[in-house]
């Protein structure tokens, strides 16, 4: 975020959606209160802070899946759930299709 300027790319708003641990540390990045900065992904996305957290770490999740062979433990520690069982059932409910399902259906490993 360029305050300075108002531009806020969205390539650096999805990689602290998905890395960045809460909205505390996303507002500090962006020199932002937190209120000002649910706002900001609110005009940007027309979605929460939460939504908008959730829609980027699985998006991530369905291209690890489906891009590489890393373990689906792995991912969860990657996109920083707390478990791999919270990711697997974050990623069924968000997809409808277990994340060793979703792996098989559209993997494009060989």
């Amino acid at each position: 975020y360029l305050k300075e300027n108002n531009i806020v790319s969205c390539s650096f708003m999805n990689k602290h959606f998905i890395f960045t641990s809460n909205l505390d540390n996303l507002s500090s990045q962006l020199g932002l209160s937190n209120r000002q900065t649910q706002r900001l992904i609110k005009k940007l996305y027309g979605k929460t802070y939460i939504q908008k957290r959730i829609e980027a770490r699985m998006s991530m999740a369905a291209t690890l899946l489906s891009e590489t062979e890393i373990s689906i433990s792995e991912i969860s520690v990657k996109l920083g759930f707390a478990t791999a069982e919270y990711f697997s059932n974050t990623f069924k409910s968000y997809f409808g299709i277990s994340a060793r399902d979703y792996r098989k259906k559209f993997g494009n490993l060989s």
